[in-house]
């Protein structure tokens, strides 16, 4: 659709649906992932209601597919499947100049198989796939350099947990060998973005309490907060010049709002006011404490322990769960239990991390590594040894 108004145009006719998409940077071309569509005895069987399903066999693949945006002469598009065979596409990055497409996939579209994710390269108007990392664990989310020359990944080398340790890496385009960035305190993180003068990775992670944008120099310096300050730091958006940054900031006081700054001199400035009709309620306080889990292997800090003015009423916990990425926690401090304290009632959301000797055994500093051998049980008891002092 145009930016400037006007009906929408169908671009694709993909038989089993887009999955993800992107434009390509002279959006000349769109690529997307598209299932594998059944077959027409599938369709044919599943009319006659005789399609059994046998679980965990006949996978339908993601692959990978680019459609021109311009019609041809006779006015339609045809869509160009770049992947096939026995592998699921989960994620996909064009090249600065459009000639290839860096992607992961794994095995199967199983969700359990991410432990077999790799990276390959494909051109971007024919199927020869290249090979470009495939180390023994996860291997994903690749982004091209603003150059096209350096291609940024995250894996966990191997080191197969579900706490999914994961660092992030750069390689040639052309392949060799990759370089490891510096490691951020929770060794979490995804993916991260490319600064406009490709010297920076920027990447979002967990900070004790809190949600943060750490800068990675690509030179192998060591990495440093971007987003000092209490509260959250979320959903942030580099300008293409890459000298300002726009964000989503929140605290357990403020409502959440857009804010933007100049990335090498952090001063916040407020863009949005969308909370301004927000009706006045009492609110209640909240204080960060501390304690040492059971077996003082690990530090469990509660982050949101919030109160309604008077004392006393029941009290909830929000703990952190072992199989949940620490970045999902505390995203939204400003609502999370704003209303149940001004019901009366009192929640506390924990925050786990390791120890200083788990530390040093490698171990990142959150629930699932200071969890690794003690998943279910462990951290309910970690929690109740704090909250219940």
């Amino acid at each position: 659709m145009n930016l400037r108004g006007g009906e929408a145009e169908q671009v694709s006719n993909a038989k089993a649906g887009v999955g993800s998409y992107a434009w390509s940077l002279d959006s000349k071309r769109i690529a997307y992932i598209m299932n594998d569509p059944e077959t027409e005895q599938e369709e044919k069987v599943a009319k006659e209601k005789r399609d059994m399903v046998v679980e965990d066999t006949n996978f339908k693949y993601g692959h990978l597919y680019v459609i021109p945006f311009a019609k041809d002469d006779k006015g339609t598009r045809k869509a160009l499947r770049l992947t096939d065979g026995s592998f699921h596409v989960t994620s996909f990055c064009w090249s600065p100049d459009g000639k290839t497409i860096v992607f992961a996939h794994q095995a199967t579209p199983l969700v359990d198989d991410w432990q077999t994710s790799d990276i390959s390269i494909v051109p971007s108007d024919s199927g020869a796939v290249k090979s470009l990392v495939k180390w023994r664990g996860s291997d994903a989310s690749p982004r091209y350099s603003p150059d096209g020359r350096w291609i940024l990944f995250a894996s966990d080398k191997g080191d197969l947990k579900w706490a999914q340790i994961s660092d992030l890496y750069v390689i040639a385009a052309e392949g060799g060998e990759s370089r490891k960035l510096a490691e951020t305190p929770d060794r979490n993180v995804g993916s991260g973005t490319w600064s406009a003068d490709g010297k920076t990775i920027y990447a979002n992670e967990t900070d004790k309490t809190v949600s943060r944008l750490y800068a990675l120099p690509v030179d192998g310096g060591r990495a440093h907060v971007v987003t000092t300050g209490a509260g959250n730091y979320s959903g942030m958006a580099i300008s293409k010049d890459g000298n300002t940054m726009s964000f989503i900031h929140q605290t357990p006081e403020i409502p959440p709002d857009i804010y933007v700054t100049q990335i090498r001199t952090f001063e916040p400035r407020k863009l949005t006011s969308i909370h301004t009709n927000l009706p006045t309620q009492p609110l209640g306080r909240t204080e960060v404490i501390n304690w040492k889990s059971k077996d003082g292997k690990g530090d469990r800090r509660a982050s949101d322990i919030s109160r309604k003015l008077r004392e006393g009423g029941p009290l909830s916990i929000d703990s952190e769960h072992p199989w949940r990425s620490s970045r999902s926690l505390h995203s939204d401090l400003y609502r999370s239990g704003k209303h149940l304290s001004s019901a009366g009632l009192r929640t506390a959301r924990v925050r786990h991390s390791a120890s200083k000797s788990a530390r040093k055994q490698r171990l990142r500093s959150g629930l699932p590594a200071a969890n690794i051998n003690d998943w279910g049980f462990g951290d309910y008891e970690d929690d109740q040894k704090g909250l219940t002092k």
